[in-house]
């Protein structure tokens, strides 16, 4: 029986209990500061097309003994979060088949190599396969699948076991790119949440008030600065030589326009409920610079492609300008 253990008890980690828990070849275990008392969790997967799966993990409070013996390691905490979890399960989990840190986004290698994580075969993905959040209760709602996402090993010497483990694992379909590099450059969350609140930050104190659903009421300004941000990282794409087909981007096929992109992102229904991140400090409504679209999108992986561009000699205005706008606009605790 493969053992499996989940890091982070989030949206992600308990989809994947209901998804994988219920599989008699599977012994799932998840650690997660979320249950202090239960020892076990029950959790239902379901979505437009009925019931998708339902299963259990048992709880493990002790994140060392969660990850000793686990033949399968998934990692599903921010990725701000994640440089400090390896720190402590470092020289724990050599005999680990497969490490996959579920978005591999940022200095995710580089924090391997420096902890000198080098015994499972380990796997980054460039976008969750899943849109999904935990309901209260025991159930999960799955609101998308993407039918192909874009992973890629580490150590490109691994992908073909990887490809295998993965297959056996996980139901969906991975797409095994040859170089790490492409999964760094995801044109998915560091993109997409880094434009809109950058372009929110522009517009001043009419666009930052609580209600403004993130995506729904989406505007032509965050379009406009997402294609800049797709140009930017096509740029980086092709001077570094990395296959397209791995790495797509909105300037790929045609020159798209502000109003198609604002149109197309609007009309996602999985994203309908997800909120503008404000807080009020001083009486005033600011964007929350703490919320993970800030230290997860921009800190993280946005500087990290920034840093992939520099050793490229490619320049990312617009990606430097939001990063000097989100340093300079950092919310002061209260």
């Amino acid at each position: 029986m493969t053992r499996l253990t989940i890091l982070g008890g989030g949206h992600v980690g308990q989809t994947l209990v209901a998804l994988l828990g219920g599989r008699f070849d599977i012994s799932t275990t998840i650690w997660s500061r979320r249950w202090r008392h239960a020892r076990v969790i029950h959790r239902r997967a379901f979505g437009r097309e009925g019931t998708y799966g339902i299963g259990q993990a048992r709880i493990q409070p002790s994140l060392r003994q969660a990850v000793d013996r686990a033949d399968i390691i998934v990692i599903a905490v921010p990725g701000y979060g994640r440089a400090a979890l390896l720190k402590r399960i470092a020289g724990r989990i050599d005999t680990c088949a497969l490490l996959v840190a579920w978005e591999g986004l940022g200095a995710f290698p580089e924090t391997l190599r420096d902890l000198g994580i080098v015994g499972p075969t380990i796997v980054g993905l460039q976008r969750s396969p899943i849109c999904c959040r935990a309901l209260p209760g025991d159930a999960v709602e799955i609101l998308g699948v993407r039918t192909r996402v874009v992973a890629a090993t580490v150590d490109s010497g691994d992908s073909s076991r990887a490809a295998r483990l993965m297959k056996a694992i996980f139901p969906f379909k991975f797409a095994l790119a040859p170089d790490y590099r492409c999964v760094s450059l995801s044109p998915g969350n560091p993109m997409i949440h880094p434009a809109r609140l950058y372009s929110c930050g522009l517009a001043g104190a009419d666009s930052i008030r609580p209600g403004v659903r993130f995506y729904q009421n989406w505007n032509d300004s965050a379009s406009r600065v997402l294609i800049d941000l797709h140009r930017e990282v096509a740029e980086v794409r092709d001077e570094l030589r990395l296959p397209r087909a791995f790495v797509r981007t909105l300037v790929d096929a045609s020159a798209p326009t502000a109003q198609a992109v604002t149109r197309d992102i609007r009309a996602a229904r999985s994203l309908e409920g997800i909120l503008l991140p404000v807080r009020t400090l001083r009486g005033r409504w600011q964007l929350d610079r703490r919320h993970r679209f800030f230290r997860e999108d921009i800190d993280e992986s946005l500087a990290y492609i920034r840093r992939i561009a520099r050793s490229g000699g490619v320049a990312m205005p617009v990606a430097e300008a939001i990063s000097a706008w989100s340093n300079a606009h950092q919310t002061p605790r209260a």
